[in-house]
């Protein structure tokens, strides 16, 4: 536990973010006395898992957003974890700590100057620079590809068409069903060419897109295999790509403004 603020890190899972947690809580024990109570804003399983992994706290369950605690008594709360500053922190007093428990930051703007925000750089491996960038990026492909294919409005479209009972009369036209952009037709523009950045990239150019990149600063020659060019120009990455997905560093504001969109193409698309 630092004395001072620092960024919530990433969890490996709700088993040793909890046991990493009661550390924390642990050391916050011993500022007071009588038992504890620790809010935790997360799922069920893993309010679940901190009590278990617990001793001396009383862990109440406020729900994934909070909802639930916010009538409840707060003057023996000491601790808050996970999506903290979805409560107002400044309505409990004896506040100490606040932690996150996955990958969203804690705005240290809601946080008291009383209370810590607790991170888990004290562990030596730091497993979390590169934790879920993967997933992140996967998931921007996966909005890619709804957007191209309407995965959902096609398959809602095609099983209340085939299994009705007077089947396939009501199916539209097979061109109509299959007509459609191909992702490999399409040019990707990766706004902030970093962790996520790469990953995305990696994926589009293993699919076969035209794949355009930007980053703050370089070297940028040669581009990274598979890359079309990567610059420092957004202005150029805007006008250019059919999509658009920003991966800069969520410090970043003011950079998708009205001027960006302006020079987007009409139809496309921002992840």
């Amino acid at each position: 536990l630092t004395a001072r603020r620092r960024k919530p890190r990433r969890s490996r899972d709700v088993e040793n973010s909890s046991k990493r947690l009661m550390i924390a809580l642990s050391l916050v024990l011993v500022l007071g006395e009588g038992a504890p109570v620790a809010w935790v804003v997360e799922s069920e399983s893993y309010a679940k898992a901190v009590q278990a992994a617990s001793s001396g706290w009383q862990i109440e369950w406020c729900g994934p957003n909070g909802s639930r605690c916010l009538k409840s008594p707060a003057a023996s709360v000491r601790a808050v974890v996970g999506r903290a500053d979805s409560l107002n922190l400044s309505t409990i007093p004896q506040l100490a700590l606040v932690q996150s428990a996955s990958w969203y930051p804690i705005s240290a703007r809601a946080v008291p100057p009383s209370a810590t925000i607790c991170n888990f750089d004290i562990w030596p491996d730091p497993w979390y620079k590169n934790y879920s960038v993967a997933d992140i990026g996967e998931f921007a492909v996966a909005a890619i590809f709804e957007d191209t294919y309407s995965f959902a409005a096609r398959s809602k479209t095609f099983v209340a068409c085939a299994f009705s009972a007077d089947a396939p009369s009501r199916c539209p036209s097979a061109s109509t069903a299959t007509n459609h952009r191909t992702v490999a037709a399409l040019t990707i523009g990766v706004l902030g060419y970093g962790r996520i950045g790469v990953q995305v990239a990696q994926r589009m150019v293993a699919l076969g897109a035209d794949v355009i990149a930007t980053k703050r600063s370089g070297p940028f020659a040669p581009a990274p295999p598979g890359l079309r060019w990567l610059s420092d120009n957004n202005d150029e990455l805007l006008r250019e790509a059919d999509v658009v997905v920003v991966a800069v560093p969520g410090s970043t504001s003011g950079l998708i403004n009205a001027t960006a969109l302006g020079l987007m193409k009409p139809r496309a698309l921002l992840v």
